[in-house]
């Protein structure tokens, strides 16, 4: 089925890149309130997970939107970085372009520009996605970035975002500024049932969909959430892969396509302080 033939304008369950529309649910909230209770903490450093398609990248990004425009924060992916690139990414959010030529350089700005953060206003927040696929070499700057204070406050909060358990790292004897500092763990949670419709309704909405309804029945959004098990990234494929098997509308169960197996367990408090 062609988009305009479904009533609409674009395509509303994207995949990749910024989503059109944001659609709060009950986890994501909460990932939001302990993100921001993580800001605060003057030794705040949080362990955020979820398995990939959990919506941790939507929740992060519906929470920067929501901080003060003159706060700063970076979000950087941890994954196959070296140091020098990881400390530009984190002074370029900073609002840094210097043009500096060794890691040590950067280090020493980002460490500047924090402590003085800390001192006249409030402590940059970096939120490290993928942390679980750090380079050991890049777990060492991690450490070291902690370990910065200024007036008895830890100059950097910090979130490490991570499709699987972080404890194993954490806990290792080399991550001690690591794990001296960690203020609380959230495990995010699937899309109930009823939030699921919700979810492809508003997005459908967001597309241009006039009636959502009555493209995507309600019958339909529950066998979506039975077929995602209520992961938000797992029904934009599912939906998006669904409206162009679809001939015609309303969709129907059928043209819901098969779940990959997939595991999606972690074995971690959902959040403890």
């Amino acid at each position: 089925m062609k988009l305009e033939d479904s009533g609409l304008r674009r395509q509303p369950f994207q995949t990749h890149g910024k989503p059109i529309v944001l659609v709060p649910y009950a986890s994501q909230k909460a990932a939001i309130r302990f993100l921001n209770e993580t800001r605060f903490n003057d030794h705040g450093l949080g362990l955020f997970h979820g398995p990939p398609l959990s919506g941790k990248t939507s929740a992060i990004r519906q929470f920067t939107t929501l901080l003060p425009d003159d706060y700063a924060v970076a979000v950087v992916d941890g994954a196959d970085r070296d140091p020098k690139a990881f400390l530009q990414e984190i002074l370029s959010q900073f609002g840094y372009d210097l043009g500096l030529e060794s890691a040590n350089e950067h280090f020493s700005m980002v460490r500047v520009f924090a402590m003085q953060q800390t001192v006249s206003a409030q402590a940059p927040l970096l939120i490290v996605e993928n942390a679980h696929a750090m380079k050991p070499v890049l777990l060492d700057v991690l450490c070291e970035l902690a370990e910065l204070t200024a007036n008895g406050k830890m100059a950097l909060r910090i979130v490490l975002v991570s499709d699987r358990p972080m404890l194993p790292i954490v806990q290792a004897p080399a991550m001690q500024s690591i794990a001296t500092r960690v203020t609380g763990k959230f495990l995010l949670q699937p899309l109930k049932r009823k939030e699921t419709a919700n979810y492809i309704h508003k997005k459908l909405a967001s597309g241009g969909c006039h009636n959502p309804r009555s493209l995507i029945p309600m019958t339909v959004c529950d066998c979506l959430h039975i077929a995602s098990s209520g992961w938000p990234g797992v029904i934009d494929r599912m939906a998006m892969m669904a409206l162009a098997k679809a001939e015609h509308f309303p969709l129907r169960a059928d043209h819901i396509p098969r779940p990959a197996t997939t595991n999606h367990k972690l074995l971690v408090p959902r959040r403890v302080s």
